[in-house]
């Protein structure tokens, strides 16, 4: 009878050990919905989009401008969801140039999303890397034009402009006498957070997002004397170099 009862005992406990079983199996958690946002960026000159380097535009105070070189290196990039928390899409760096405007940057999950940020340039230790150390698919592979100041000590160049203003009262001097202007700006101190304003925008499961994105270039210009202050790096003009960082925060703005 004892032993009937421990071979009853035993039947027992594999049967609830097969039920825990097939239990926890069916409690498993499903994987996270995921989506794809990417970054649609524009290049500017205040309302105008760039078509081609060398096109004159205009400002919004009616200065003449061409560019001949644009582009600048995005990363660090953070989307805020609805319920206020924060997605990180650290793993991207793209370098954004005239000739692209679609950048695919991360998958996230699916949700209601309120805005996004990132940082224009690149964070310290990105920024001592040497971009021969990279694939050329890359965007931190050695570029043509250049985007690095030539060591790991300085590092990359954050944001390169070259072009040229009308400086003149009457605005129609011939573009051989536009003033020209060269800024390639980087190092800790110009590195620059923007956060987009709140703008809802909904990532659903397999599908991609786009937010889109207006960098005005014409932005960097102001304030400036162009007579005086059209060239600087970090390391050759630091006071002009800041101060044309000092205009960063202003170039981004939604797609309108």
């Amino acid at each position: 009878m004892i032993r009937q009862l421990n071979k009853l005992g035993l039947i027992s406990a594999l049967f609830a050990f097969a039920c825990l079983t097939a239990c926890q199996k069916n409690e498993t958690v499903a994987p996270t919905p995921m989506g794809t946002l990417y970054l649609h960026l524009h290049t500017n000159v205040d309302t105008s989009e760039v078509d081609n380097y060398g096109d004159i535009y205009q400002d919004g105070a009616g200065h003449r401008i061409y560019l001949s070189l644009a582009q600048l290196y995005i990363s660090g990039i953070k989307a805020q969801k609805a319920d206020g928390s924060v997605v990180s899409l650290d793993s991207a760096v793209i370098l954004k140039t005239k000739a692209f405007e679609q950048y695919r940057i991360q998958q996230l999950p699916a949700g209601n999303y309120t805005s996004v940020s990132f940082l224009v340039g690149l964070t310290a230790a990105t920024n001592q890397t040497n971009p021969a150390t990279y694939p050329p698919a890359s965007a931190l592979a050695v570029q043509q034009p250049g985007m690095w100041f030539g060591s790991t000590s300085q590092g990359y160049i954050f944001v390169n402009l070259q072009g040229g203003i009308d400086t003149t009262k009457s605005q129609n001097a011939p573009l051989a006498q536009f003033q020209s202007f060269n800024y390639q700006l980087g190092t800790a101190n110009e590195l620059v957070t923007i956060t987009m304003p709140a703008e809802k925008f909904t990532v659903l499961p397999g599908q991609g997002q786009e937010v889109h994105i207006t960098v005005d270039y014409a932005k960097l210009l102001q304030g400036l004397n162009l007579k005086t202050e059209a060239t600087a790096t970090p390391f050759t003009n630091p006071t002009v170099a800041a101060k044309v960082a000092g205009n960063i925060a202003a170039m981004f703005r939604y797609e309108e």
